[in-house]
């Protein structure tokens, strides 16, 4: 399957080497850690504290992993290549009503110019590069953890930096955190110290208070003791009589 995703990403209409590049850096990872798994949980030294307490699963489990490996195996035969065989794979000759459309426009689709060179390129060539990738690199996955994951830490610092950068993916998490939500924090900080705290805190508490001051006032004035009307008497007659000489001069 990855043979064939590979030559159309080489010889489609839309292909091009990058996308075959990818595609092979792609698969080579693949192999690499796989083999990285198959190697530390079969053949390297159980780290369980407990390993008598490992036992195979239930045929619930088991039995569903044993069909889809013999699909596999029957999937593979049955979708090899036509450089093989001569014809279409059943798959492909089985799904091209469906795909007539498409399989029209990609038949009167033409080549970039540039890409003409890598059209003629074979199928059993990119196959033998992309077979001679995966091996290598799952040949560099057993060296390395053969000896168990002592053999990944050496890998670990002999890379150094760039694998730190690879293991914490990238820092995205530090990039989102320094970007984001710092920044969310920090307006959010404000808002609630600022807008919350001294505006609509001052709005919503003043308010009364205001009501409350205006109230007292008017309460106070109407106290029923005949000093005070004559004081607040006396401060409207000086009131009127300084608005009334302001008027005339």
């Amino acid at each position: 399957s990855k043979d064939a995703i590979l030559s159309a990403a080489l010889h489609g209409p839309f292909g091009h080497p990058l996308f075959w590049l990818v595609g092979v850096v792609t698969a080579s990872l693949t192999a690499f850690y796989m083999t990285r798994l198959l190697v530390l949980v079969f053949f390297g030294k159980c780290r369980l504290e407990n390993p008598s307490h490992v036992h195979e699963n239930n045929l619930m489990i088991t039995l569903p992993l044993i069909l889809l490996a013999i699909l596999s195996v029957v999937g593979g035969v049955i979708v090899l290549p036509e450089v093989f065989t001569g014809h279409e794979d059943v798959i492909t000759n089985f799904l091209s009503p469906v795909l007539t459309q498409a399989q029209d426009y990609v038949s009167s689709h033409q080549l970039h110019p540039k890409q003409e060179y890598f059209r003629n390129i074979g199928e059993l060539s990119l196959m033998g590069i992309s077979t001679l990738v995966v091996l290598f690199s799952a040949f560099l996955s057993f060296t390395i953890y053969k000896n168990g994951i002592t053999g990944a830490e050496r890998f670990a610092n002999f890379f150094g930096s760039a694998y730190r950068l690879i293991r914490d993916k990238w820092r995205v998490d530090e990039l989102y955190q320094f970007t984001v939500v710092s920044s969310l924090e920090k307006l959010s900080v404000f808002f609630e110290l600022v807008v919350n705290g001294k505006f609509i805190d001052g709005i919503v508490k003043g308010i009364p208070v205001a009501l409350y001051a205006g109230t007292s006032l008017a309460s106070d004035s109407h106290s029923g003791l005949i000093r005070n009307y004559i004081k607040i008497f006396f401060v409207g007659l000086v009131l009127v009589g300084c608005l009334i000489y302001l008027s005339l001069t």
